[in-house]
């Protein structure tokens, strides 16, 4: 229950924050989630994008869910917005070769490796060098 302000009965502001997070959670795992719900969080304040990365992250079926389903574009644009503060990046890297290989992965890893310092790039890019189908792969030769 959300609380409410003593004097007004209207709920604290803390409230329709959280209220707001869990409800745009929620519609996150949806499936599918309709562009308003990206537009909304593409729109929303520093803070509250901050607490939904962190949801996100601790989530890694949500996380996942957003890859393969959205083509990745909260996500990318959460961390255009925050870079690596919230464990985005770490959680695209340490996955590369697996998101590379979705349809969504490969569109919103291109827009993600533009906040990646040069030495990890490389090393994704040796990473995908490495395995011999990925040139020829349907999404992965994108990347």
């Amino acid at each position: 229950p959300a609380r409410r302000d003593g004097r007004t009965g209207r709920p604290t502001t803390t409230a329709k924050f959280n209220q707001t997070i869990q409800k745009t959670l929620q519609t996150l795992a949806a499936k599918p989630t309709d562009k308003r719900v990206r537009n909304r969080i593409k729109t929303m304040h520093t803070s509250s994008t901050r607490v939904l990365s962190q949801h996100i992250v601790r989530d890694p079926r949500l996380m996942r869910h957003q890859f393969t389903t959205h083509r990745g574009s909260i996500v990318a644009s959460l961390i255009e917005r925050h870079g690596d503060e919230d464990g985005l990046v770490s959680y695209v890297m340490s996955n590369f070769v697996s998101l590379v290989q979705e349809k969504g992965g490969c569109i919103a890893v291109l827009r993600i490796l533009q906040h990646v310092s040069p030495v990890d790039r490389a090393a994704a890019f040796a990473q995908l060098r490495a395995l011999p189908d990925m040139a020829t792969h349907q999404y992965s030769n994108v990347v």
